[in-house]
């Protein structure tokens, strides 16, 4: 049983695969059991998350009804997330002339999606705790749904900076600008490191390679375009999840599978946020 668990352990060590005999870098671990992992640590997360419904709506069926639906739409809230960004990361993966081929780099979206659903999952239990303890009614709501939005939050960073991680690790993405290293470079390169030590000088062994490490920063052009796809693809989970609505279930409404469009995301917490804060 354990052993079935195992793809999950290994992507949160960072253990992805290794590079290719080609050009290119490839990124392997078995999709399909990491989609079906996936999927299932998703549907625990988002049980968790309709327990409070579960366990303080009046009618015991609406709250059945709730944790059904909250079980259900979390898978969909990631993989169509998912669908919706990857396009994006491809271009942006390319565009910094990575060497990832287009099924490394889904691969590498799905691993980290992973990673998020595994901590959002991990983080279940305080989640059933919390709607267990909280009393029931607007302000109950309010705690949760707040409880939720800051749990999502730091799981996807969390998730998103392995991304990062993982691509600087694999993809190895070079700054835009920064020509390829020629076998001549690499010669003149240990040539010098001779020259230097024949002379009795204490020259520390460089490569381009090095060179290229030392000069990577926070604020080079590959690190900034995957920041902007960072916040992109936070950006589009939000609004998916608001989309998917409702995830809790509004004591004061009626279960339904989903509700009109209006607003958005991030107006909607802030005015929970708000009326919490200031007892509305």
């Amino acid at each position: 049983m354990l052993s079935w668990w195992k793809p999950i352990d290994r992507l949160l060590r960072g253990e992805l695969g290794s590079a290719s005999k080609t050009s290119e870098q490839e990124i392997t671990f078995p999709i399909g059991h990491v989609i079906a992992l996936t999927i299932l640590l998703a549907a625990i997360f988002g049980a968790s998350i309709g327990s409070f419904t579960a366990v303080s709506a009046k009618d015991p069926s609406q709250g059945g009804q709730q944790l059904l639906a909250s079980t259900v739409k979390a898978p969909l809230l990631f993989y169509l997330t998912l669908c919706v960004t990857f396009p994006s990361l491809y271009v942006f993966n390319a565009l910094i002339g990575s060497q990832l081929n287009i099924a490394s780099a889904f691969r590498l979206l799905v691993a980290s999606i992973a990673v998020i659903v595994a901590i959002l999952a991990s983080l279940g239990p305080i989640i059933v705790f919390f709607a267990f303890s909280t009393p029931s009614g607007t302000d109950g709501y309010r705690f949760i749904l707040i409880l939720i939005v800051l749990t999502a939050t730091m799981s996807g960073l969390l998730g998103l900076h392995y991304l990062m991680r993982m691509l600087h690790r694999h993809a190895d993405a070079r700054p835009v600008g920064v020509a390829s290293v020629s076998q001549a470079d690499l010669h003149e390169t240990s040539s010098s490191v001779v020259l230097a030590e024949a002379v009795g000088g204490t020259a520390m062994p460089t490569t381009p390679r090095d060179s290229w490490q030392s000069t990577r920063s926070n604020w080079s052009p590959a690190t900034v375009i995957f920041r902007v796809w960072v916040v992109v693809f936070a950006i589009v989970g939000a609004q998916m999840s608001w989309v998917l609505r409702p995830f809790i279930g509004s004591p004061d409404r009626e279960f339904s599978w989903f509700r009109e469009r209006s607003g958005n995301f991030f107006q909607a917490v802030a005015q929970v946020a708000s009326d919490l804060l200031t007892g509305g």
